[in-house]
This record gives structure tokens, sequence and C-alpha cells, in this order.
């Protein structure tokens, strides 16, 4: 059921890519043009917009994350970004070996950046990089991270040497080695862990999957029609409403005919 789209103005073809980031009755994202906004999540009203990217091109592909009263979000020009939520006012950066499309994690005073192929680790204290590995997959994947060492991550089996099949999974790694765990609709690729469930998000071109790591299975699936003209961005939740944004530059509340059971 929808509730309500937003679509920035001014804007032709694929130009978001960015899924909202729900909180505190508000929704943040970007877009191709490097902008960042902040949408009432009630009304879908913009609140704020403001050039986010860090050089002229730059594009803000990847979810925020709100931590406090700060939005961390990278762009594809190799910059790492922190703003302030209310006004979207730059804080700091940080220059990254890689593009961004992916959203940032924060765990015990660590930011964790997965993106083509890579994992980096940057400190909040410090706001350098301390960590930076590379991890044999695709690019364009995005992975839930549980450490420096583990994560689960959508990838194709052919890239995977113990995979022969041509095939997407969700699979566990750990110490360098992936783990299958469950086999995955065609062109599964994002993948993050949802707030305070037990549930992981994995996301692609036709589908959108709600993994549980207490039941170890595929409990529920939203298979996306032809006219969402490809892979929504991943989505944001609160109780049953959920915020997505589709590549042709839509914005959508949409309610849930079940609910995402909390921890």
């Amino acid at each position: 059921q929808l509730v309500w789209s937003f679509s920035p103005s001014g804007l032709k073809g694929e130009h978001i890519y960015s899924s909202p980031e729900f909180n505190n009755e508000k929704l943040y994202f970007g877009d191709r043009s490097g902008f960042l906004y902040c949408l009432d999540a009630n009304s879908g009203e913009q609140v704020w917009k403001v050039q986010a990217g860090s050089v002229p091109g730059a594009q803000i592909n990847a979810s925020p994350l709100v931590e406090g009263n700060a939005l961390f979000v990278g762009d594809t020009k190799k910059k790492f970004s922190v703003f302030k939520k209310q006004t979207g006012e730059k804080l700091w950066d940080v220059d990254l070996n890689s593009p961004t499309i992916s959203k940032a994690k924060i765990k015990i005073n660590k930011i964790y950046l997965f993106d083509m192929g890579s994992l980096t680790t940057i400190s909040l204290s410090s706001r350098k990089i301390i960590d930076h590995i590379e991890v044999p997959t695709p690019p364009f994947c995005g992975a839930c991270v549980v450490s420096s060492e583990i994560f689960f991550i959508a990838v194709r089996a052919p890239s995977v040497e113990n995979l022969k099949v041509n095939a997407f999974f969700l699979c566990r790694y750990k110490n360098g080695v992936f783990m299958p765990e469950i086999p995955l609709p065609a062109f599964s690729q994002q993948v993050f862990d949802i707030q305070d469930s037990d549930y992981i998000c994995i996301n692609g071109y036709h589908d959108t999957l709600f993994y549980s790591r207490k039941t170890e299975k595929i409990e529920h699936a939203i298979r996306w029609s032809k006219r969402s003209r490809g892979m929504p961005a991943l989505p944001s939740f609160e109780g049953r409403n959920m915020y997505v944004a589709q590549m042709h530059g839509k914005v959508s509340c949409l309610r849930l005919p079940f609910k995402l059971m909390k921890k």
C-alpha cells in the first residue's frame, strides 16, 4: 500500500541509488547529482537539501548512516563525510582508497565501510583509516558487518573458489573463507542488518528478502515489478512502514503486510 512518494525536481533518468535512512521521524538519502536530502517521514515533504558531493561529479549512491546527531556517508570520488543531521552542515571528512556505494556500519568506536571488494576501518576518535583489507568479491556488493573479520555478503558463485555453480548465495565470511548459508535469487547484491531485529535484508534487481539469523531461513520476500525499473535501493524500516528509493527517482513509503520481529 503506497502512503506517499517524493521525486526530486530537475533530475532525469536513473538518479537515486541511495536508500532513505529513517531516524526520529525523518528520512535521509542522496542522489547521483551529489545532493543529500532530509524529508519528513510522515508527509514526504522536503526539510532540507545540500550539495554533499566532495567535488563536481561526485555522486551520493551510498545510504547515509545516522548515529547521534550526525550523518555518515561516502561518495563516488573516494571521500567519506560526516554531516549534521539537523541542517546538513559538513563536520569532517576523510579520503578513501575506493569509491563508496554502501552504507557504513559503526561498532565500538569504529566505522566499517565495505565497497568494491574491500573493507575499510576508520577510527571515530582519530578520524583516520586504521585498517584496509581486500576481499575477493564482485564489485557493487554490500555486506552486513559483524566485525573486521566476520560479515555476511551476497556473492555470485564463480567469483568464489569453493562455489562452483553459477548462482547467487548469502555467505558468511570469516578469516578469509566464504561459507555458503543459503541460495538467493539472481542479481542479489546488497546485504545489511535491520536495526533492533534478527533480520538481514538482502536486496537485488528484482527481490527484497528477509533472512532470519535465528531460524537461518528466508522468512519474507518481496518481488518487485518490472515497472520499478530495476533494483530499488536498500530500504529503511519503522514498524510496518518500508521506505525505499527507486532508480528512476522516486522515494516512497510502503505499508508491509507483515511485521519484522524485534530482538
